[in-house]
């Protein structure tokens, strides 16, 4: 069997490097390579697993206590309705994100350094980013994106991603969702220019924004990790090209007992 080299990329968030590096645990046992590339506190994580690692040239702030900063600032805003929610998004979708912006430029310009000018290393990136980020089809190596949230973005035909709607809801409510959705998300994602330019969002018509669609645009194809007796499979037909894998349990990032508090 031919053995590639991949380049593994994830979000700035914990949630998304785990999985990525499950992913990546699980390439390296089929005989491939994989390298991993993130802030420098993620490299104890890549080297435990067998899986060399390329630090970020950044300033290693810490992406989760922004994120519990702008959670304890929005709170309020988010304990509603989900529908009332993106109802509301537009009315503070540009308060209190400078930090955030400050945060997204400067880990995404290193990583966009790395991918242009050492891709020609690897055979293939495999990415856990929410949606086409970064232009990854646009490079010379092929892009497979991993979706480790909750699959029902690639399921058309089930509810809502983000409702909270049970597969059994009331399905005349989930049209006027997606609809509150599709145009909240358009407007973060009309992003201020430089960041925009950072994170390489691609051009689309806020008119007719499909977060669905978005999110799930592929090169060639894709993986979503999730339990096989969670998936929604009474909402099939999938989106094309996508396909399931299990979800990964990694060991302790330490080799002590955990406790509970």
């Amino acid at each position: 069997m031919p053995t590639y080299r991949f380049l593994a990329i994830a979000l700035d968030a914990s949630g998304h490097v785990h999985s990525i590096l499950g992913f990546a645990k699980a390439l390296k046992a089929a005989g491939h390579e994989v390298c991993f590339t993130h802030r420098e506190k993620y490299r104890h994580l890549a080297e435990k697993i067998g899986v060399s690692f390329i630090p970020l040239q950044m300033v290693d702030a810490d992406g989760e206590e922004l994120m519990i900063k702008l959670i304890d600032e929005f709170a309020d805003k988010f304990r509603k309705d989900p529908m009332e929610c993106f109802l509301e998004m537009a009315k503070f979708a540009g308060l209190g994100l400078e930090d955030a912006e400050a945060q997204f430029m400067a880990f995404f310009e290193p990583l966009n350094k790395i991918i242009t000018e050492r891709s020609n290393e690897f055979d293939a990136i495999i990415s856990d980013f929410p949606g086409p980020l970064l232009r990854m089809y646009y490079h010379l190596i092929p892009c497979f994106p991993l979706v480790s949230t909750n699959p029902l973005v690639l399921y058309p035909s089930g509810p809502p991603c983000s409702s909270g709607y049970s597969v059994n809801s009331d399905k005349s409510k989930w049209s006027q969702f997606k609809d509150v959705s599709n145009r909240a998300n358009s407007i973060f994602l009309k992003l201020p220019s430089q960041l925009s330019e950072a994170m390489r969002v691609p051009e689309f018509n806020a008119d007719e924004f499909d977060l669905g669609k978005y999110s799930s645009s592929v090169q060639s194809f894709g993986f979503y990790h999730y339990p096989a007796d969670l998936d929604y499979t009474e909402c099939a037909p999938i989106r094309p090209k996508w396909h399931r894998i299990d979800c990964w349990i990694r060991k302790p990032d330490f080799d002590t007992e955990f406790v509970i508090p």
